[in-house]
Order: C-alpha cells, then structure tokens, then sequence
C-alpha cells in the first residue's frame, strides 16, 4: 500500500503561481480535477484544496489564499474544455458555489466504470486498485482540509486523486468506444450537468418530505412556503438547514397546524435557540400561509408509500430492470431508480391507460427510452387490474 506521487506537484498559493498555472493549463483540453472542501457548520461547503492535472504535473490551489479568482474562473469555465473527474457530485456543487464554475464537458471515471458494468458507486481508490493496480492509502479522508500549512500526508492524498484520472480515462474511454457505449456515455454526463444545475433550485424541497403525503392542500401550502422560507434563510445566513429547524420539526409543525409559539415549542424537540432566532418568523409564516392557502393554485403530494399489493407489480418491473442490464452488460442502477419504479405503479394503481403514463424523465427520451421504456410498458400493460399476475408471467 502506498500513496507516492509520480508527477511533479506545484504548491499554488498566490497570484503569480496561479497566472503561471493558468498559462500553462490554458491550452490544456482534458483538465483532471478534485477538490476537498469542509461542510460542518455552514450551508455552503468552504472549498480548501482545488487539485488540478493534466496528466503530467499536478498543482495544488491553495484556494483560501487566492483573492482573485477570475483567472481560475476563466480557465475552468471553458468550452473546449473536458473536465475529468470521479463521482462529482460534490465538487461540481461546490465549484459552482465557491468559484462560479460550471463545466462545459465532463468524463466522470466512476459512471463510465459503472456503464462497462465494473460496478456502481465504485470509490476511486478501488477503481484506481482495478485499474492501475496500485492500493493507494486513504488515511487521509477525513483531514482537516482547512488547517495551514498542510501536512505532506494531505497534499500527497489530494495529489493522489487526480495522479490516475488520465490513466483511467484512456482505459475507461477505449473500453467504452470498443463496447458502443460512448454515445450513451456522452448523454448520461449531459444529465449529470443538468442534475448539478437542479441543485441551485429552491423551490420544490417540500416533495422530498415523504411524510407529508397525507396532508391537505392547506398543509402542502403551509410546508411548502416553510420550506422556501428555510431555504432563502439558510442560504442567506450560509448556516445548515437543521441549524433553522430540522425537516421533522416542520412536518410536526404543520401537521399540528401551529398558530402560536407555544404551540410551537411543543413539537419534535425543536432546540431552545432555533425558537428563540426563527420561531416568530416560522409562526407568522405558517398563519399567512393558512389564510392565503385557499386561495392558490393546488400542489403536487409527496408520493405515498406503496402497498403490499402494489409490490407485486413492482418486484415484476425490477426484474424486468434486471435482465435488461444483464442483456446490455451496465449496471443496473444506471437504467432507473427505485423512486421512478414506484411512480409507474402507483400509476397502474390509478388506472392509467399504458398509452397516457407519465414517463421518468430519464426514460422519456435517449437510449433508455428505446432500451428500456417497451419492456416496462409491455410489463405495465400485462399485469392485471388487480394486482393479479398474468398467465404468461
């Protein structure tokens, strides 16, 4: 086990080190990228380290220390640019949050492993033990990314995590090209970026509280315009959601229908110093909401959960997910999720005719609509009204 570093690594901690990289980087078309960030009291992660490769040197952005990004901006935002990466999720957030960036093109090591059915969240230190056939030490991890001067342990892990993205890429990109898979490749990262983007949004929170599937639409009114309001608020002031009051206290909140402090104070254990800052504004909030909520248009449920009835029909439509990934040779998370498995029979429940269903959006159009979608709706189709198994299943 090892993590030593082959490539030249540059420290980047000023102005003029980060013109130099950027003049070096600039013509640079496929850009190996890794950050590590803190999220601990705040809403927004505070990026520490910005690693950078293009395949031959590494530079390490010391990001706390720059105090003007734009040239970081400009060289990161370009269009004929390919970010490489591994599971970005994270990084693609924070890049956006801290520096303004928004990647043109990605290549993300760990789908194009998951698309050559290599397995599916693999971490970049097992793909890199598949791949490359070193065993890096990630004793690292869960540094203090924040402390100066690093330590030669951190910068050699965060240089460690764009060392083998080129190598990866060659070999992940070939075995793509050699499998017919680059196309479905280059639209599962167009999504991934419009995923990133999602992000940004504050609307809409209230449908990720499955617990609310029951309430009124006075309730989903009430939730919803909570939710917003905790969104703006915690954005705003850059703290943690649950430093405001955590997704239980508001359910509680508007399933009791509070009108008041006190009955406020009563509800899933809401801390004494989330009342005492946000409990007024969180009341005020929830009686306007009360008033106004008749008079507005109706929301969309969170989604119920299913019966056991309904599970039949769910086990067939996985087992349909199933043998197709098998037949492609993906992994089968890469087709559909359990949320939009559920939707389709929930849908069946209500008696949707198989021509009106309401597609995924993922199976709404590209190569899992024409790999997929026919299956699921040959299986909708063929189960009963009741729930029963047809014949020929």
């Amino acid at each position: 086990m090892g993590s030593a570093v082959t490539k030249s690594i540059i420290w980047v901690d000023n102005q003029q080190s980060l013109a130099e990289m950027v003049s070096v980087l600039t013509p640079i078309e496929l850009l190996a990228l890794d950050t590590e960030f803190m999220r601990t009291d705040t809403f927004f992660a505070k990026l520490a380290l910005l690693q950078l490769s293009d395949g031959e040197s590494i530079w390490l952005v010391d990001f706390p220390a720059l105090s003007e990004l734009e040239p970081l901006r400009q060289l990161l935002n370009r269009d004929d640019l390919t970010t490489l990466v591994h599971a970005c999720g994270e990084d693609l957030e924070v890049l956006d949050s801290a520096v303004g960036v928004v990647p043109a093109k990605l290549f993300d090591t760990q789908l194009a492993a998951a698309y050559l059915n290599q397995g599916y969240s693999l971490g970049y230190a097992r793909l890199v033990e598949q791949l490359c056939g070193i065993e890096l030490d990630k004793q690292a991890t869960r540094s203090d990314w924040l402390q100066r001067p690093l330590t030669n342990a951190q910068r050699s892990y965060a240089a460690c995590d764009v060392e083998y993205l080129h190598a990866m890429h060659t070999h992940l990109s070939h075995q793509l090209n050699l499998a017919g898979r680059l196309e479905w490749f280059d639209e599962e990262m167009v999504d991934l970026l419009a995923t990133a983007k999602e992000r940004l949004v504050v609307d809409g929170y209230y449908l990720k509280l499955t617990g609310a599937w029951e309430f009124s639409q006075q309730q989903l009114f009430a939730l919803n315009r909570a939710c917003e309001w905790r969104e703006n608020l915690a954005r705003q002031r850059d703290i943690p959601r649950g430093r405001i009051f955590k997704d239980p206290q508001l359910l509680d909140a508007v399933r009791s229908e509070v009108r008041s402090l006190s009955e406020l104070r009563s509800c899933s254990e809401i801390h004494p110093g989330s009342l005492r800052k946000f409990g007024e504004q969180l009341v005020e909030l929830l009686n306007r909401a009360y008033q106004e909520a008749s008079a507005s248009p109706p929301l969309a449920a969170p989604p119920r959960p299913l019966t056991r009835a309904e599970g039949t029909l769910f086990k067939q439509l996985r087992s349909v997910v199933q043998e197709c990934a098998e037949r492609l040779n993906v992994a089968k998370e890469l087709l559909v999720n359990k949320r939009d498995l559920e939707h389709l029979v929930r849908q069946h429940s209500d008696a949707v005719a198989v021509g009106n269903i309401e597609w995924p959006f993922r199976l709404r159009s590209g190569w899992r609509h024409y790999q997929l979608q026919p299956l699921l709706a040959a299986c909708y189709a063929e189960f009963g009204p009741k729930g029963e198994l047809p014949s020929a299943l």
